[in-house]
């Protein structure tokens, strides 16, 4: 009978260089973020950009500087992560905890549709009551690309 053993490395956003890589039967990006996590390997500055993690368990994950760009964290638990300067554009984080989640410096959006930016303040207010970040302070970019291409994006400081 044949392996169906699948071999898959999580890299380096900037440099591509291999930050954690794990094999297993039937092996999704999911189940390898998962092993990372379990292991406590830190994913700064990971390229997690369109990964499904749904309903993943990410509990004190350390996701700083991460490219989690239209990723699906639907109902993921983040508490006590640390998504300091994690690039979330266009992320789902619908349902997900966010209890005490570090958010310094992350974009949390970038649309080009009129209603991401109520669904943008929705979040900015779960972020709020959920996270050590207090108080929030908003920075909206809207420079000459942001303006030409109809879009912006936040940035949470404190």
């Amino acid at each position: 009978m044949q392996s169906n053993k699948i071999k898959i490395q999580i890299k380096h956003r900037g440099y591509g260089s291999v930050i954690f890589e794990y094999e297993s039967e039937d092996n999704t990006l999911k189940k390898t973020v998962l092993e990372a996590v379990s292991r406590n390997v830190s994913l700064c500055n990971a390229d997690l950009s369109y990964a499904d993690l749904r309903n993943a368990n990410l509990c004190g994950a350390n996701l700083c500087g991460a490219n989690l760009c239209n990723a699906n964290l639907r109902n993921a638990d983040l508490s006590y992560a640390n998504l300091c300067n994690a690039n979330l554009r266009n992320a789902d984080l619908s349902y997900a905890n966010l209890f005490n989640a570090f958010f310094l410096g992350a974009v949390i959006d970038y649309s080009d549709d009129p209603g991401g930016y109520s669904d943008t303040d929705k979040l900015l207010k779960k972020i709020r009551e959920n996270s050590t970040l207090r108080p929030t302070v908003v920075y909206e970019n809207h420079d000459a690309y942001s303006s030409a291409h109809g879009c912006f994006w936040k940035i949470l400081l404190s």
